[in-house]
């Protein structure tokens, strides 16, 4: 009897003992599923920030992309600030060469005008020797002087309407010359905003391309 009560207690032992072994086994698999669980948290961390760092290095591709089409468009512009410029310059030249051919017809029409003086003063010296030779009574000397009178009133006249030719040409030429002036400066300052724009693309271009770097 006693023997049996031995072995009973004996087994009763080796459960107690087992069922502590179980305990402990339980525990370390608990605590073994809580690692489990913070190790893969930190996967899905890890698997979002390097989702975020994906979408930033998207947002910074399409940021580069948006850049490189400014920098484009403000290429554009600017040759075709530097055309307009082109065609002011060849405008400007082109109005030189009209000044340049308006003194040219300005100093034949004085020749003209001199050689025209000249035909007067000769035809006067004629009609002197004409009076010498013929005696012209004093009306037709009255009618002649009238006539030349007329004649010298004519030539002023004229001279007076070249002049004032002259001096519209000169308002007219001021007048382009004041134009195409404005227009440089207008372009200059175009160009200098431009210049400043694609400074400020690069700017955004550098500044992604670190963001880039950064992320990598």
């Amino acid at each position: 009897m006693n023997e049996l009560l031995s072995q009973i207690m004996l087994r009763l032992d080796s459960l107690t003992e087992g069922q502590a072994e179980m305990i402990n086994v339980q525990s370390e698999m608990k605590t073994a599923q809580d690692e489990m669980r913070s190790a893969l948290g930190e996967v899905r961390s890890a698997q979002d920030e390097f989702k975020i760092s994906q979408d930033d290095i998207i947002s910074a591709h399409i940021e580069m992309k948006t850049s490189q089409i400014d920098m484009k468009t403000a290429q554009d512009e600017m040759r075709s600030a530097l055309g307009e410029v082109r065609s002011a310059q060849d405008g400007f030249k082109i109005s030189q060469d009209d000044i340049i051919s308006a003194q040219i017809e300005m100093k034949t029409s004085q020749i003209d005008m001199k050689t025209a003086q000249d035909e007067m003063r000769s035809s006067l010296g004629e009609m002197r020797s004409a009076q010498d030779e013929f005696k012209i009574s004093q009306d037709d000397i009255i009618s002649a002087q009238f006539e030349m009178k007329t004649s010298q009133e004519e030539m002023r006249n004229a001279q007076h309407g070249f002049k004032s030719t002259q001096d519209e040409m000169r308002n007219e030429v001021a007048f382009y010359y004041g134009s195409m002036m404005k227009k440089l400066d207008e372009v200059k300052s175009e160009l200098k905003s431009e210049i400043n724009h694609l400074a400020d693309v690069q700017k955004q271009h550098q500044s992604a391309l670190e963001i880039i770097n950064e992320k990598q």
